[in-house]
């Protein structure tokens, strides 16, 4: 997960995706990561979506044509994130999954998930590691 994301801020799409039942300490978890993404993608202006359990055939559809890189995360890893991973993938676009703001079904495999989506192409971040370069690629005036 060291890997260094880059990004042009123009061209992000924020999806939230939620699926699965959660326990309580999971929704305690995902409403801290619905906060914390709100808040920064709404200081940047970057589209933000939220991706309900739904039978979805194309993430291109709901996201701007013009925004071609999609930030993904969510409950369900295992489940809809993947799945909303794959179709954006498979649509054209890149995919960047902040997988500590991914709350997972089978914590004990969810590496392996991510190593999936890393082999079809995803990147892998963390909230600080993404929003730390959203920072310093403002300051680049990118």
């Amino acid at each position: 997960m060291n890997t260094f994301v880059f990004f042009e801020l123009s061209r992000l799409n924020v999806l939230k995706c939620s699926g699965s039942p959660l326990q309580r300490s999971s929704v305690d978890e995902i409403n801290q990561a619905d906060e914390k993404m709100s808040k920064w993608a709404s200081s940047l202006n970057v589209p933000f979506a939220k991706i309900e359990r739904v039978q979805l055939d194309s993430v291109s559809r709901i996201v701007e044509p013009t925004r071609t890189t999609c930030v993904i995360y969510g409950d369900g890893l295992e489940g809809i994130v993947t799945r909303v991973a794959l179709l954006a993938l498979s649509d054209g676009l890149d995919v960047v999954i902040l997988a500590d703001l991914c709350v997972s079904d089978d914590p004990e495999n969810s590496q392996i998930y991510l190593n999936r989506m890393t082999q079809f192409g995803a990147q892998i971040s963390t909230f600080h590691q993404f929003s730390d370069e959203a920072e310093w690629l403002l300051a680049q005036g990118s």
